[in-house]
């Protein structure tokens, strides 16, 4: 199994602020920038920061763990697809497996015409700039939060 990047950024005050910042109370949804990432605080010593949507899955999050040194902050972290309770990684299960098998056929067929319809605007629109994963969580928090990555 593929070990995760840790990513770390140092910000430059202390955490009260940074959590001011984030312009969030715990444990609920905050959008910045038109909805490109979601915001979770699950307590004073970490944040969840949804980087890229995954469709009908849990998308990718970075789970963060902040803690104070020196009157800095420092965020350190890894993206994960689909965390859990704790923040690891989903495992699929043998009754995953059943339920996508059942509803598959009858999800693909409902979403037929969206699919078409995706297709085709995907054929005729100008190609986009699409930023990787960590892309979005260096744009996050080097732009917004006014960090310095470690």
């Amino acid at each position: 199994m593929k070990k995760a990047k840790i990513y770390v950024y140092e910000y430059s005050y202390k955490k009260e602020y940074l959590f001011e910042k984030l312009n969030n109370r715990k444990g609920q949804y905050h959008n910045y920038c038109e909805g490109e990432y979601l915001i979770i605080i699950k307590n004073e010593c970490e944040f969840w920061l949804g980087v890229e949507r995954g469709g009908h899955s849990g998308g990718y999050w970075y789970i963060a763990k902040i803690e104070e040194k020196n009157n800095k902050t420092i965020i350190s972290g890894k993206i994960v697809h689909n965390p859990d309770e704790e923040g690891n990684e989903r495992t699929e299960t043998f009754g995953d497996l059943v339920w996508f098998i059942i509803f598959f056929p009858l999800i693909f067929i409902l979403n037929f015409f969206e699919i078409i319809v995706t297709l085709f605007r995907k054929i005729f629109k100008r190609k986009e700039k699409h930023l990787s994963t960590s892309d979005k969580l260096d744009k996050f928090m080097l732009n917004y939060l006014d960090c310095k990555k470690i």
